[in-house]
């Protein structure tokens, strides 16, 4: 069971979402009250106050809200948290009208599981050595990767140039 405590808001909060992981063991708790609005992305079967939480379940929790989660599997559960630091700095309005305004699709993943003031949550599934359709990225953006095999990503400037290449283990 790996617990780290609740971070505390920095005093110059940064512009970035943080991101953190906990893996809890079969039939164990987990307990935390976040002070900043978070996403919880569970990964594996679970329990959040006797409510079960499926896999790839996504959860808005706003500032001081108590999460208490049950693994109710027979392996290691995990949860990847994404903690907020400042307010949107796009209106409703606004937001639309980047994403009308966006050269190439902004559909960026397979499904999207979220979608607030704060963030778009999206589940990207690729089989091995596949790419994506082409998309923009019209807001800042996280990556969260999960599995046992690396994970590769090549980003490419509209006209074809490697941006990026990356690899997450």
């Amino acid at each position: 069971f790996v617990r780290s405590p609740p971070p505390h808001p920095p005093p110059h909060p940064p512009s970035i979402p943080r991101q953190r992981q906990t893996c809890i063991r079969d039939r164990q708790n987990y307990d935390a009250q976040f002070e900043l609005p978070t996403v919880v992305y569970q990964v594996g079967p679970a329990n959040h106050n006797n409510i079960p939480l499926s896999d790839k379940m996504t959860t808005w929790l706003d500032p001081n809200t108590p999460l208490h989660i049950t693994n109710t599997g027979s392996t290691a559960s995990r949860q990847f948290h994404i903690l907020f630091f400042k307010s949107p700095i796009n209106t409703e309005q606004q937001a639309l009208h980047l994403l009308s305004r966006a050269r190439f699709p902004p559909k960026v993943g397979s499904k999207l599981l979220m979608d607030n003031p704060y963030c778009r949550v999206w589940e990207f599934v690729l089989p091995p050595s596949s790419c994506s359709e082409t998309h923009q990225h019209c807001f800042d953006y996280v990556f969260v990767t999960y599995g046992d095999h690396p994970h590769l990503l090549d980003a490419y400037t509209p006209d074809g140039q490697l941006l990026v290449s990356l690899k997450f283990k």
